[in-house]
């Protein structure tokens, strides 16, 4: 089995999609929520155009981070394994972003009169997660090897055979792992080669020596990202009240 490494290409080719399409929608959101008649002031359909563009026109500033994280790189270069991790963190939030503006322009098609439009609407995006979402744990399995028929049948008989003789020899991970802390082996590295995520920031021994202000700098980056997702949060939360408080019924455009 074998398991596809990212390189620095596959992550800037999906981040300018990202840019293209959440620069788009936000540009069109806010040019539709300032073209609303004046009937709409104060309504439902206004505050939540104004709240999808909010989160579109995040979405380039949140992808512009992982361009600056892989400027000095090779396009074929390989990101380690903490890298990678932070990356993902990025692209998740980004998704989720892009997800929730185009959730909430549908719920403003409905208040603006167009109910059928809008729930429409809603199955389709839950439909088009579903499938980005299963396409990217997909990606993420290892690939099997291709093999001949006639190795494959001999490769696991003699798997068999070495099953057989290693099963009173076996010990469990863990207990491999206790054997080499009480040794003071230090924790090697993953089967691509790369730094796995606690050694990366610093909380397990590796081979490389890590600077410290290398390390200060990666913890600054994990706080950074984790006041990105209180912060969505809280403008979900504001974005739902001033909803909540907006007219229900005055803007019925379609």
């Amino acid at each position: 089995m074998t398991t596809i490494k990212p390189n620095k290409k596959s992550y800037t080719d999906l981040s300018t999609v990202l840019i293209l399409l959440s620069t788009f929608a936000g540009a069109v959101t806010l040019q539709t929520q300032f073209s609303l008649p004046e009937t709409c002031d104060g309504s439902r359909v206004r505050t939540l155009m104004a709240f999808a563009s909010q989160f579109f026109l995040m979405c380039p500033i949140s992808v512009f981070s992982i361009f600056v994280a892989l400027h000095n790189r090779p396009d074929t270069a390989v990101i380690e394994t903490g890298k990678h991790q932070f990356l993902q963190v990025q692209f998740a939030i980004t998704g989720v972003m892009i997800v929730t503006g185009f959730l909430l322009l549908n719920v403003a098609v409905q208040y603006a009169g167009g109910q059928l439009l809008g729930s429409a609407g809603l199955a389709l995006t839950a439909t088009f997660i579903l499938v980005t979402v299963f396409c990217s744990v997909e990606d993420h399995l290892r690939t099997p090897e291709v093999v001949p028929v006639a190795d494959a049948v001999s490769r696991g008989e003699e798997e068999e055979q070495k099953q057989g003789r290693d099963d009173g020899d076996r010990i469990s991970p863990l207990q491999q792992q206790q054997a080499e802390d009480e040794q003071g082996i230090i924790p090697s590295q993953d089967e691509s080669g790369q730094l796995s995520l606690s050694q990366f920031l610093g909380l397990r021994k590796s081979r490389l020596l890590i600077p410290r202000g290398r390390l200060i700098l990666r913890w600054i980056v994990v706080g950074l990202v984790v006041l990105e997702v209180v912060g969505i949060l809280l403008l979900l939360g504001l974005g739902i009240a001033q909803t909540r408080l907006a007219s229900p019924g005055t803007c019925q455009v379609l």
